[in-house]
Formats: structure tokens, sequence, C-alpha cells
């Protein structure tokens, strides 16, 4: 039987995999057939996966249009395809490179990617086929490949890449009894729908899936009050429409081979003071910000605060986003340079301020806010301190501490209608319900990184068993390799981590 490759799941990530596999075929000299490929995906149609399903137009991308592309060596895909289209406008705005459009559009994108890879394969006698079920097991059949299972069908595959994408939160389990309780903003079109336009919302959150529940509430004529709590009460910061492109520099990028290459390991200290020496040569005129003013949380209010964002936003250069974007390829491995426990001290210390400048949002998303925040309709605060269902009033009670989690000068409870969980989505695997990761990691084919997904090999993305040893006919994109590639939520890093593999895996083959 001819070898397939088998695609667990079928959004975003598989299809940037099949393309540039697909793409590697056509590129080389085939010396046996090539395999066909099996994508597993309930849902009708692939390419869009939970990330870019068809909702709101309020739901924009926070990267702009030229940012956003399934091929790692074509950043502008995405761009041509829309100008193919004759998509020319967003909400009688013209698009351009710097444009944001909605996270629907970039979903049309993708399946129409994926229909345009189904027919290129098919003119190399390559046939990718849609089997619209999950995967509860994959089973090893000897060292021929795998069994991949669904509730139906039983198939032979030489090689598995997972691609399974986020797995639901599992903060606030106490809370799902309760109706008026989602576990999850999206998609924020069913938000919309299921909450009363009166009704006091408390969205559990204030970084970029919070701004999504947030606008899509509100401009879908919620008259309700708008509470947005967290730890920090910190906003993220605004993307500048004046930002220039930045390209990190081959010394930098030479420096961190060779770290890798000789062994050598950063703390987090050093890290910092690699970044900050890297990031001082690169933006040489800072526009009125700083790198101390940057690392300062704000001392003023959620409108004082998104005021003066904007206004920088609007007027200057913010070249340290830009800096931030262009890690973007190498942030994997600064993540694999760092120990386990410098790892640990990271996430303490680092991960959360650092998440608030790193996940920018755009600047017509923060003018609406502030408006929302002007009007009364909208609250943002801090010290969230926990959140349950008061029976006795028929309402959930929000509980924070005033002057921050750490620093507490006294108790605030609120009353909310409904509560929506906006924190994040999840990458721990130990936690999750999904029958497929709990068989691969209860039977040994698997093992859990703690940092996140499952254990891999760096270099290969391949899966790392229970003894320890790689299985290079296993490998995992996305979510499920955050624990290794840390910055697993952005396009850019998924579509190079997935040419790197599709690259190998057709080198079988040529």
């Amino acid at each position: 039987m001819r070898d397939t490759i088998a695609i667990v799941g079928g959004g975003s990530v598989a299809t940037s995999f099949a393309c540039q596999f697909v793409a590697a075929l056509e590129m080389a000299t085939l010396r046996t057939r090539a395999p066909d490929v099996a994508i597993f995906e309930p849902a009708q149609r692939i390419g869009r996966g939970s990330a870019y399903a068809d909702d709101l137009e309020s739901n924009l991308l926070n990267v702009p249009v030229g940012g956003m592309s399934v091929s790692a060596d074509d950043k502008l895909h995405f761009s041509r395809w829309l100008q193919r289209e004759g998509i020319s406008t967003f909400r009688g705005v013209a698009i351009h490179d710097r444009a944001f459009v909605s996270r629907s559009l970039f979903g049309q994108y993708l399946e129409s990617v994926h229909s345009e890879v189904v027919d290129r394969a098919r003119a190399m006698g390559v046939t990718i086929h849609h089997i619209r079920d999950e995967v509860t097991a994959i089973e090893q059949a000897g060292g021929a490949g795998f069994t991949v299972r669904t509730g139906s069908t039983a198939l032979p595959a030489g090689h598995v890449v997972l691609a399974i994408g986020n797995l639901d939160s599992p903060a606030f389990s106490h809370l799902r009894c309760h109706g008026n309780f989602l576990s999850s903003p999206y998609p924020v079109r069913r938000l919309v729908e299921q909450v009363r336009r009166d009704a006091t919302v408390c969205i559990l959150g204030t970084s970029l899936s919070a701004i999504d529940a947030i606008l899509a509430l509100a401009t879908s004529h919620h008259r309700g009050k708008i509470l947005a709590v967290s730890r920090s009460g910190r906003l993220p910061s605004v993307r500048g429409v004046l930002n220039r492109p930045l390209q990190l520099r081959d010394e930098f990028k030479r420096k961190l081979a060779a770290m890798k290459q000789s062994g050598e390991q950063l703390t987090v200290d050093s890290l910092i003071a690699l970044l900050g020496h890297e990031l001082a040569i690169s933006v040489k005129e800072w526009c009125g910000e700083s790198a101390a003013k940057l690392a300062a949380r704000p001392s003023g209010t959620a409108s004082e605060f998104l005021e003066e964002e904007i206004r920088l936003a609007a007027s200057v250069p913010r070249q340290w986003q830009s800096f931030s974007a262009a890690l973007n390829e190498v942030i994997d491995l600064l993540w694999h340079l760092l120990s386990a426990p410098e790892r640990d001290r990271f996430n303490r210390e680092v991960r959360a301020p650092l998440m608030l400048l790193k996940g920018s949002f755009p600047l017509e998303n923060a003018r609406a806010l502030l408006e929302l925040l002007d009007a009364g309709r909208l609250e943002v605060l801090g010290g969230f301190h926990g959140v349950d269902f008061d029976r006795t009033r028929a309402a959930f009670r929000v509980d924070t501490r005033e002057g921050g989690a750490q620093h507490a000068t006294g108790k605030r409870c609120l009353y909310a209608d409904w509560v929506v969980n906006a924190t994040s989505f999840s990458a721990d695997v130990a936690s999750c319900a999904v029958p497929l990761l709990r068989s691969l990691v209860e039977s040994g084919a698997a093992t859990i990184d703690r940092f996140g997904g499952l254990s891999l090999d760096y270099d290969t993305g391949c899966v790392v068993d229970a003894r320890g040893s790689i299985n290079r006919r296993m490998s995992a994109l996305g979510t499920m390799g955050s624990g290794t590639y840390f910055w697993t939520n952005a396009m850019e890093v998924n579509a190079r981590l997935a040419k790197g593999q599709a690259t190998r895996l057709a080198k079988a083959w040529t």
C-alpha cells in the first residue's frame, strides 16, 4: 500500500503544512510516487479551523495583511490573493499591506488555498483526502508506521502530523454548570446571539481575546455594562500605523545559532540584556518612548493609558514593535536557549508583561474601546481575585482587590449576569479531555511538555515518547509545540515551522 501522510486537524497550521509539502514536491524530482495525504477534520471545510471561523467583522486580525501568509517564504501571499479575488476594501476602507482585516476573511483565504493545493497535488498524482471524523487513537503498526483510528475508520499511515489546534481552557471549570458562563468568547457571533442586550457582562481577561469579546458586544448594539477584569488590569499596546519594517541583523542571528551549536544557554537576565542590546542597536529613534517607559506599569486609568497609546500609534513610528515582530524569526530559538529552571522564572516574572507588549492590537479597535470607556459602558479593572455564582442574587460575583493583586488595599465585589472566559486558550495536555491526546500519553507514544503541548525534538518537531526516544514518523505543529517553540499562536512562526517539517518529509520521496 502506498504511504499516506495523516494530518490530524484541518485548520490554518494544517493548511500551511499541506501547502508547503506540495510545493516541496513540485520543486523536486521524485524518485518514487509521492504519498497521498489524509486530513482528519470533522468540520465541513478545511482551512479555517476555530481561529479563523466565519465570524463577525469586528473580530479583526491583530497582524496586518502584509504579515499574514500560509507560506514561510512568501509573506505577501494573502495580500496577492486579496488582489486576485478583487477584494480591495474592508469596511469601506482601501486594503493595503499595513491594513487590518477580519479573521473571517483570512479564513476564506485559507479555504481557497486548500482548494488550490488539492488541485496542484492531483496534477502530480497525489490525492488529498478529507476525512470528516475525529481521530481517537493512533497505534504503532510495527516499523511501517501507524494505524489512525476514528469512530468509524482505521487508516494506515506512514507519517502523522498532529495539527490539533488550541485546547479548550480548563479555567473556571466550577462555572461550567451555569448556562450564562461561556468558557470561550469564540465565535463572537455566538456570544452576541446568546447574551441579552441589556445584561451586565463580565469579561475575564484584558488581553486580545477580551478585546474581541468587548467589541463584538459593542458593535452588536449591546446596551448593558461591560466589565473587563484581570490581575494586572492592563490592556495590550496599540500597533503603530507608521511602523517601518525591520530585519534582524545577521550578526545577531549567527550569534544565537553559535550558542545553540556550542550548547551555551541563556539565563533570564542574560536574555533581557541580549535583547536590550540588540534593541538599542536596531531602534535608533524612540520618538517619545523608551525601554524604561515600556517596562514600567502604567499608573493611570485604562482611558488614560489608551489615550496615550492611540496618540503614539497614530503619530510616530513605534519601531520597538517592528523589532518585536522581527523576533518571530528566532523566538523559538531564544526559548530553546533557556534551561528549564530559567523558563520557569521567565514564566513567573517576564511572560505576562511581555505578552501585553508583543500582543498589540489595531488602532481602530483602540479608538472604539476608548469610546466605550469614556461613555461609561466599559470598565477595565485590575486585582482580579476570583469569581463564583451567588445563588441568592442569581448572578455571578466577581471579587477584586483594589490596588492590584500584589498590593491590595481593599475589596470590591462586582455582579454580572454573564461571565465570559477570555483569558486564553490552553496548551495543557494533562487537563484536556481530547481522547487522542489522552491515548497517546497513556500508551507512552507521547509525553507531556510541562511548558505546554507535547514533548518534541526541537530540530525536527518529532514527538518524544515515554522512553525518551524521538519518533521520526510522528510530528506536531501549532499548540502542541508551544512548550518547545513558545510563540505558536503566530501564523508567521507556525508557517516557518510547518515549512521545515514539510521540506524534510518531502525529501523522503525526492
